[in-house]
């Protein structure tokens, strides 16, 4: 068999596998549609909250898999949120019908992937980032950051997420350079925390792709943690808008800067 041939063969069965993910698609965003309206009736059933979280993030893995990003996308704003409303016990009618308009969104979007003439990108990301700001309005947190957290550690992680929670920001994380960078190049947002010991893209390199590549993050300020001296980090230009040493005092020095 030729090189061409096992191309060929390569290339069918991976455009096979993206159509079968697509045509299932349509059935997994009813279920978690139900899920949702479930939960609007019964807030407190650990057991179907954590359902939901599972189903969302296996989308969200799958979707990025087959090279759907903005699915991928969606589900990260979708988590991000669905963290929040549980955390702060804020799962009512209101934050439901919020939920069911990243579902709506996936749902025209994967119609429209199946369609030939397919719609724009950018306008499925106008109505992504109308569905956010309209959520951050009607429960008054327009003046709350948006802050991106990337950190290996599950218990720091935690940690940082539970107090910068509690003082009313609202909190992304990631244990992954690539995934935190695949998030910066496709989502705004208002401070950057990072640690320099991070998976596949460290901290630095984080922080100076988000100078170099065209993104909406830019100038947004990056605080970089680290156990490392500072004259011994691998800074070649721009140093971050902070370095905090990572020690007993940590959150208080976010805090202070903030």
């Amino acid at each position: 068999m030729s090189q061409q041939s096992v191309q060929f063969d390569f290339d069918q069965r991976l455009k096979d596998l993206k159509h079968n993910y697509l045509s299932k698609l349509p059935d997994k965003l009813t279920n978690l549609e139900n899920m949702i309206l479930y939960l609007e009736n019964h807030p407190s059933s650990d057991e179907m909250l954590n359902s939901l979280a599972r189903e969302i993030h296996t989308l969200k893995g799958t979707a990025g898999c087959y090279g759907y990003h903005f699915v991928t996308t969606v589900c990260h704003q979708f988590e991000d949120f669905f963290l929040m409303i549980t955390t702060q016990n804020m799962f009512n009618a209101q934050s439901a019908d919020h939920l069911l308009k990243y579902i709506d969104l996936l749902k025209e979007y994967t119609d429209s992937q199946s369609k030939a003439n397919k719609i724009h990108l950018g306008h499925f990301q106008n109505k992504l980032h109308s569905i956010a700001h309209s959520f951050k309005t009607s429960q008054n947190l327009d003046k709350r950051r948006r802050i991106l957290l990337i950190e290996t550690s599950k218990t720091l992680t935690h940690y940082y997420t539970k107090h910068l929670l509690g003082k009313g920001n609202l909190v992304s994380s990631t244990s992954s350079g690539y995934e935190a960078l695949g998030r910066l190049l496709h989502e705004t947002f208002d401070l950057i925390i990072s640690a320099y010991e991070v998976e596949e893209i460290n901290g630095i390199e984080l922080f100076e792709m988000t100078r170099i590549l065209e993104n909406s993050n830019k100038d947004t300020p990056f605080i970089l943690i680290t156990s490392i001296p500072e004259e011994n980090l691998p800074i070649k230009t721009e140093k971050p808008t902070a370095i905090f040493h990572k020690d007993g005092h940590i959150l208080e020095s976010i805090e202070n800067w903030i």
